[in-house]
């Protein structure tokens, strides 16, 4: 199993860990996209540009009101330079999604994410890890406070 996309590149502005490194959740069922996003970031890691996690919240998901989808970005060399990809691999999962939307969100503040890992293993196994990202004041043990 390979391990790669360690280099933690951070989104602009001001974050705290709201999170721990989990899971992105329904990666299986995006497997292509994920697939394709985890060999973007092996080659954007070689050629040291960047890549990363981009969130959106998605309040119509039929499943999930709290819904946050996860998009891999990556810029990765081209035959003309370089090009930048965005492609949806999975969501922020169920449990730290209710807690950003119902913390964060709510009170108007942005949620980011960090890539943390990525595990893949002869195309069949992958594993791609974040952490959510909140502005400060709303920290992973304060959104556990908060949920009580």
């Amino acid at each position: 199993m390979s391990q790669f996309g360690k280099d933690r590149h951070k989104p602009e502005g001001v974050w705290v860990q709201a999170s721990g490194a989990v899971s992105v959740a329904g990666v299986g069922f995006r497997m292509a996209e994920a697939l394709a996003f985890a060999k973007e970031v092996k080659k954007s890691e070689a050629a040291k540009l960047y890549y990363g996690l981009e969130v959106e919240r998605e309040p119509s998901n039929p499943h999930d009101p709290n819904a946050i989808k996860v998009f891999g970005i990556a810029r990765v060399p081209s035959l003309f330079g370089q090009k930048t990809t965005r492609r949806h691999i999975g969501y922020v999962p169920a449990e730290e999604a209710g807690l950003l939307c119902t913390h964060v969100l709510a009170n108007g503040q942005k949620i980011a994410a960090e890539l943390y890992r990525v595990y893949l293993s002869d195309e069949k196994f992958l594993d791609i890890k974040m952490i959510a990202l909140a502005p400060k004041g709303y920290g992973h043990k304060k959104l556990l406070e908060l949920d009580k």
